[in-house]
């Protein structure tokens, strides 16, 4: 049936299926209709719109499976971060203006997806850091079993006769934040962003449970150089057995996007992005008897 509009308010128009959320001000549904619930001229993609987004998200070919906020256009495989603000085009973006996505109402996030500090261990220092946009004393996370150390990293040294993947977007930034972007500048913009600050210190900030690729990354460090600029990004999952399903889901998905690995060994693989802009490098490594899968981004 064409659908006409199930939900509250003004012009809505249906898809295919009709339009099942409750969506405000010109709303076009997609093949599948729109599923969430929608603000703003919110068009679907192939299999409509499937997160809660406002202000003109256009679904890529697989939609856009987060929670978006104005004008996020998904590429071929959505955006491969849950985007914000004009997201990944092409195949998407390594987490151009990355948003969190699927975790819908988790363990300490409030309805709009945003981190609520209300026992955070560093609430009052946070808020009054933020509000003087001065981050200058280190506020190291909390002590915890297994926390993850940054890795070295390095751009992947390309072989003889090496080609670029046609079509491979660049790697510019990660989380909406540009490579090169100073220390304070960037976590004004993560707390504000909504994303759940563990403590940072020692040219390092650390976050936790971020989504990005479709999956949530337990433990994630940005990591800056002796500039303060942002150089390095680092996403980590653990176990405390060898098991292989997140790399090679993860493999899979950056073979989809930016080819075949620059560089490959049994136990990691590294990508170009788009006009050798950006890197990615994923490992799987023991260490200490517990093994960690590393996704690690760098300009």
């Amino acid at each position: 049936m064409t659908g006409g509009n199930r939900g509250g308010g003004s012009d809505n128009r249906g898809g295919d299926n009709g339009n099942m959320g409750n969506d405000r001000n010109d709303n076009r549904g997609g093949d599948n209709g729109n599923m969430g619930n929608d603000r703003n001229d919110n068009r679907g993609g192939d299999n409509g719109n499937m997160g809660n987004d406002r202000n003109g998200n256009r679904g890529g070919d697989n939609g856009n499976m987060g929670n978006d906020r104005n004008g996020n256009r998904g590429g071929d495989n959505g955006n491969m971060g849950n985007d914000r603000n004009n997201g990944g085009r092409d195949r998407g973006r390594m987490g151009d203006d990355n948003r969190r996505g699927d975790r819908g109402n988790g363990r300490g996030y409030n309805d709009h997806n945003r981190f609520d500090y209300g026992n955070h261990h560093y609430r009052d220092e946070f808020k009054y850091n933020y509000a003087h946009h001065n981050w200058s004393r280190p506020l190291p996370p909390p002590h915890r079993a297994y926390r993850p150390r940054p890795l070295v990293w390095y751009r992947p040294t390309i072989p003889y006769g090496w080609r670029p993947y046609y079509g491979a977007p660049v790697i510019d930034r990660i989380l909406g934040i540009v490579f090169g972007t100073l220390f304070d500048a960037s976590l004004d913009y993560l707390y504000y962003s909504g994303y759940d600050i563990d403590g940072y210190a020692d040219g390092v900030i650390y976050l936790r449970d971020v989504p990005m690729l479709n999956l949530t990354w337990p433990d994630v460090m940005l990591c800056y150089n002796d500039g303060g600029a942002l150089a390095n990004a680092q996403f980590v999952y653990s176990t405390s057995y060898y098991d292989m399903a997140r790399y090679n889901r993860v493999y899979r998905t950056l073979c989809r996007v930016y080819g075949s690995p620059v560089v490959y060994t049994s136990n990691s693989a590294s990508w170009y992005g788009g006009d050798q802009t950006g890197y990615v490098t994923l490992t799987i490594a023991d260490d200490g008897g517990r093994y960690y899968t590393t996704m690690s981004i760098g300009y």
